[in-house]
């Protein structure tokens, strides 16, 4: 095996491993289970082979096992797999505890204690860009890329500020986001919305400014 080909990991395996854990476990815990037997090298690019090939097997197994009823949580520091509630309980899901709230909710989805959190998310576009990434596996040839470190960098600021990224897509109104097409969307917004032309709002800029700068460290290629 290359130190750049994708590792095949037991989706079944992987699910029952996920099931049987009380509480979330971390990415290097899984590591061990399931990619003990590969052989370990001292750089960073045989290290993000094996991080992506378990990634590329998490997101298949959460796209494949969602119509089952099972939830996979996909943060580094806290996967996990948990059934989702039943019909008329809230779906917010506590990575921290490891399970969905389960309050009783009305007419929607969510309960009133947490309805507020997602009113961005149910308005916005349905997409994840880290789903998409790890899904393509022709993606584990940017471990020996040039922008191999920028690559992660951009994917743990998406994992730790995923709402305000997902706010700024919906602000450039970014279906399928790229560095070169944020680039083109921000010059659009700036037309429209800088203090110097007609109908300028100068704070709109400012956030602007700030929710541009945060994609380009997310979207590096």
């Amino acid at each position: 095996m290359g130190q750049n080909e994708l590792v095949q990991i037991n989706s079944d395996n992987l699910l029952t491993y996920l099931l049987q854990k009380k509480e979330p476990v971390m990415e290097a815990t899984v590591f061990r289970e399931f990619l003990s037997e590969q052989p370990w090298y001292d750089d960073q690019q045989s290290l993000f082979m094996r991080h992506f090939s378990l990634f590329h097997a998490l997101y298949n197994l959460k796209v494949n096992i969602a119509m089952d009823g099972y939830y996979i949580h996909t943060d580094p520091m806290r996967m996990a797999a948990v059934p989702y509630p039943e019909k008329g309980l809230c779906y917010h899901y506590d990575p921290e505890e490891g399970k969905f709230c389960g309050r009783i909710v009305g007419d929607g989805t969510y309960c009133r204690m947490h309805e507020s959190i997602y009113t961005h998310v149910m308005k916005s576009m349905a997409y994840d860009p880290l789903r998409e990434f790890y899904l393509d596996e022709k993606n584990i040839e940017y471990g020996k890329s040039r922008e191999f470190n920028d690559i992660l960098n951009g994917v743990n600021t998406y994992v730790i500020h995923k709402r305000d990224v997902d706010h700024a897509l919906e602000t450039f109104k970014i279906h399928n986001p790229s560095r070169k097409i944020i680039q083109g969307k921000y010059r659009i917004l700036v037309k429209q919305f800088h203090p110097d032309r007609p109908g300028g709002d100068l704070n709109k800029m400012k956030d602007i400014n700030r929710q541009y700068a945060l994609l380009l460290k997310v979207f590096t290629i």
